[in-house]
């Protein structure tokens, strides 16, 4: 009997849990970024200038402590696109900002309802945390507009399986490039 108790609450718990999160989900529009996303729980912006004058753009929420989700776009200038696939340039992306990291999974794809080309991917991580290696995960969807490239991610620590959850599909499905 008391079993059967514990497997009831758990799976009230469970389906709570669900709904919390799924209720944390607001359309969050960034009217300087031209986008617009559905992401959990308050967004924070910040941007940091590169050492090379690239002025980089960061959205910010956190679904919990295991899970983040971030929209980042910076704006190059034409002369970076003279003569050059972009999907070249999004893979360059790729290989600079992973380096050394493990892509276990990659496709090109099409983004949003405007079917932007782009590149879809996951990769995993080591992140050194007081002396042991954590395993952190990224699954991030990259696209060029014009000359802007957008970075759609979902970070996830420890648990690799959460950059498929509903919740990570919701958020990377969500996002629209404004017209």
């Amino acid at each position: 009997m008391a079993r059967i108790w514990a497997a009831g609450i758990v799976a009230i718990l469970t389906i709570a849990g669900s709904t919390v999160a799924e209720d944390k989900f607001q359309k969050f529009t960034s009217a300087e970024g031209r986008f617009s996303a559905d992401m959990p729980g308050k967004v924070t912006a910040s941007s940091k200038t590169t050492p090379g004058g690239l002025e980089i753009h960061y959205l910010d929420s956190q679904l919990s402590i295991l899970e983040r989700f971030q929209v980042r776009y910076v704006d190059f200038s034409g002369s970076v696109f003279r003569g050059r696939d972009p999907q070249k340039l999004l893979k360059l992306y790729q290989e600079g900002e992973y380096r050394g990291d493990k892509v276990f999974s990659e496709k090109v794809t099409e983004v949003g309802a405007n079917k932007l080309p782009g590149l879809e991917y996951k990769v995993e991580s080591l992140v050194e945390v007081n002396g042991s290696k954590v395993p952190v995960f990224h699954r991030e969807r990259i696209f060029f507009v014009g000359t802007r490239l957008y970075v759609v991610r979902c970070r996830v620590v420890v648990n690799k399986n959460l950059l498929d959850s509903k919740e990570a599909t919701r958020f990377m499905d969500s996002f629209a490039v404004a017209p």
